[in-house]
């Protein structure tokens, strides 16, 4: 039987394989209608008078992504302090209610007869 870690890891695989299924055929399907369109655009389009002066949408990509990564690693150091800190936490609980738990009795082992001389 999988662990709990195997079966997440297994369906975060599932999920990140099935994202990637679909983003070629939508790549695809835009390609597509950019081509119909295209055809039916004038060959001299207007341009934006400012559009040389504003980031590139690549570049607008890459920042979102490198700082979705920033966040993303921050958010796990900081989980990783905060599940270090609650186990501290629990373990002093413990050891502070410990004076009211009665001591866990061991069995007596029992006592051994002296064997008779044939």
């Amino acid at each position: 039987m999988p662990s709990i870690t195997e079966t997440i890891t297994t369906a975060q695989d599932q999920l990140l394989a099935s994202v990637e299924r679909v983003q070629e055929p939508a790549v695809d399907a835009i390609r597509r209608v950019v081509a119909l369109i295209d055809g039916w655009l004038p060959e001299q389009r207007p341009r934006t008078p400012v559009a040389d002066r504003l980031p590139k949408v690549v570049a607008l990509i890459d920042r979102g992504a490198h700082l979705a990564r920033t966040q993303a690693d921050s958010n796990h150091r900081f989980a990783k302090r905060l599940i270090g800190n609650q186990q501290t936490f629990a373990k002093a609980v413990v050891q502070a209610v410990s004076p009211l738990v009665a001591p866990a009795k061991v069995p007596a082992k029992p006592a051994r007869t002296a064997r008779k001389a044939a």
